[in-house]
């Protein structure tokens, strides 16, 4: 597998991750690193994220990738998008690489994904941790 395989199955794997962060635990985003083989995300949430047990958050975004959901990409002109939150992408970016998970998540993003959730493998959280006032990091994998 190349590194690129494994990048495109990791970002894919963080978008049906934060999506359900953001859907069914009041996430914001705070931040994102990618570190090869792993991504830190870190979200803001006024839940107790570190509390609930991290397979709880691994059999639910498992049974997504399960799913074999087809993984659009493709550009549209800034003003076409309705439907996609972009207001952090800089306006002088006057076409947007749309990254749909379809029927499940849609974002803006300009980084390589999967054609489908089945390519994606088993999803791991290797740890989360809490940073004070309801942020948490969650370092996140794929195999």
């Amino acid at each position: 597998m190349t590194n690129t395989d494994q990048t495109s199955r990791l970002n894919t794997a963080e978008h049906i991750f934060f999506r359900i962060l953001l859907d069914e635990y009041q996430a914001k985003p705070k931040g994102l690193n990618n570190n090869g083989d792993s991504i830190s995300l870190r979200v803001a949430s006024p839940l107790e994220l570190n509390k609930i047990a991290l397979t709880e958050y691994e059999s639910k975004v498992q049974n997504i990738i399960n799913q074999n959901i087809e993984v659009k990409k493709y550009e549209l002109a800034r003003e076409e998008i309705k439907d996609v939150d972009i207001s952090l992408v800089p306006e002088h970016i006057k076409k947007l690489r749309i990254v749909d998970i379809v029927d499940f998540d849609k974002q803006a993003c300009r980084d390589q994904h999967v054609d489908n959730t089945s390519e994606i493998g088993k999803f791991q959280i290797l740890k989360i941790k809490s940073k004070g006032g309801n942020t948490y990091n969650f370092n996140i994998t794929i195999s």
